[in-house]
């Protein structure tokens, strides 16, 4: 799974988290690595599952934003290790 995204009218319905729990239970025994933005609040949900923030990876986003947009485009690479 490369994004998870949900759309802006359907965030806090559990979506997210449910699509989170499945991937750990489809993927027992196997650690589990994904990036994240640093300043998305989706980093607690990835948390809660256990998920740690290994390092922070430089310009990871370049590619995929405008140079005008205000998001960060660095990242947090983390791992749930199993």
């Amino acid at each position: 799974m490369s994004f998870i995204f949900t759309r802006p009218g359907w965030r806090n319905a559990g979506i997210g988290k449910f699509m989170i729990y499945h991937l750990i239970q489809t993927s027992l025994g196997k650690d589990i690595t994904l990036h994240v933005s640093i300043n998305n609040p989706a980093l607690f949900l990835y948390q809660k599952f256990g998920f740690k923030v290994e390092s922070v990876v430089l310009d990871f986003y370049d590619k995929y934003l405008r140079r005008d947009t205000h998001e960060s485009k660095h990242a947090f690479f983390c791992r749930l290790e199993r």
